[in-house]
């Protein structure tokens, strides 16, 4: 589900630049999500030098801002991992989730969502939590079920190195651990 990895980054807070795509709502006119950004050139390489270059055409970077106190139980669009290199964690604690019954669970698809979904914490049983640290890296497995509750009125902030559909968690893992080997 997750991974606390053996390092930690210096990278800097980034403002919002050109937006990527995002997953939320409005409300009272208030876009509330997590939202993605194009990062640049230099820390996009940076970021990608940590995967051995016969694997880096798999993984996108990007920003994430996460400008909401909570993010429901969901499952991410069009990526299996994300190795978050966080930033600003506004004292996060990210859950992932079991379904209780897995015929009787009832989720929801947002608009701008393909083949991600958004659960109800009742139909869910925690399974496993934790609370990252600004510099810390992360590798998730969020084709599993999971949740963000911030307890700062802060944005929380991340630069995600991010996999695409087809490459398990193990496998990020192990191709991570290659690039890190090679440092």
């Amino acid at each position: 589900m997750f991974t606390k990895l053996d390092l930690t980054h210096d990278l800097p807070e980034q403002g919002p630049t050109e937006l990527l795509h995002q997953f939320g709502k409005s409300i009272d006119g208030n876009w509330l999500g997590i939202s993605y950004y194009k990062v640049d050139g230099e820390i996009e390489e940076r970021l990608k030098s940590y995967i051995p270059e016969k694997y880096r055409s798999f993984f996108q970077v990007n920003y994430m801002i996460i400008n909401s106190s909570y993010i429901p139980p969901h499952i991410d669009d069009k990526i299996s991992t994300t190795i978050n290199f966080y930033v600003n964690t506004a004292d996060a604690v990210t859950r992932f989730f079991d379904k209780k019954q897995v015929n009787q669970t009832s989720s929801e698809k947002l608009p701008e969502q393909s083949n991600g979904r958004i659960y109800k914490s009742e139909d869910l049983n925690l399974v496993s939590e934790f609370i990252a640290k600004p510099k810390e890296v992360y590798l998730l497995d969020v084709q599993k079920l999971h949740s963000v509750s911030c307890s700062k009125q802060e944005n929380r902030t991340s630069y995600c190195l991010q996999s695409h559909i087809g490459i398990s968690y193990e496998k990020c893992l192990e191709i991570f651990n290659a690039g890190l080997a090679q440092w």
